[in-house]
């Protein structure tokens, strides 16, 4: 299996780690549910991931670090959560990212010139209503 959408089907509770066992995933997508709780650090072991997507949940904590492992991501929409932490330096690594959707959260940090500069593929960038 290479998709996963999930979207807008009252999901709660955590993100199950059993999700990472899917290592094929390129798309994962569960936004519109009242998921809760942290993205399971385990999110790095899906290193075929593209898309991943959600959006509207009450997900909390920060941005697991191995995010920034999964170099083929395009697509990163955590945007209307209650996410936190410094996240600019975890895109770095992230070089055909053109999607970042990180809005009305409670992200904090800045976002540079060189971040912008290394981000030659972003599209769309959506910061806004953080700290």
């Amino acid at each position: 299996m290479d998709t996963l959408i999930l979207n807008d089907n009252s999901l709660q509770g955590q993100i199950p780690v059993q999700i990472c066992n899917a290592v094929q995933l390129e798309t994962l997508e569960m936004t519109y549910n009242a998921l809760d709780g942290p993205i399971p650090a385990c999110i790095g072991q899906l290193s075929e991931l593209e898309y991943f997507f959600v959006s509207n949940n009450a997900l909390t904590g920060p941005l697991p670090v191995a995010i920034s492992t999964l170099v083929k991501l395009k697509g990163i929409l955590v945007d209307d959560n209650f996410l936190s932490g410094d996240v600019v330096s975890l895109f770095n690594s992230l070089p055909d990212l053109a999607l970042l959707f990180l809005e009305d959260n409670d992200f904090e940090g800045t976002i540079t010139d060189e971040f912008l500069a290394g981000q030659m593929e972003l599209v769309q960038l959506d910061i806004s209503t953080n700290k």
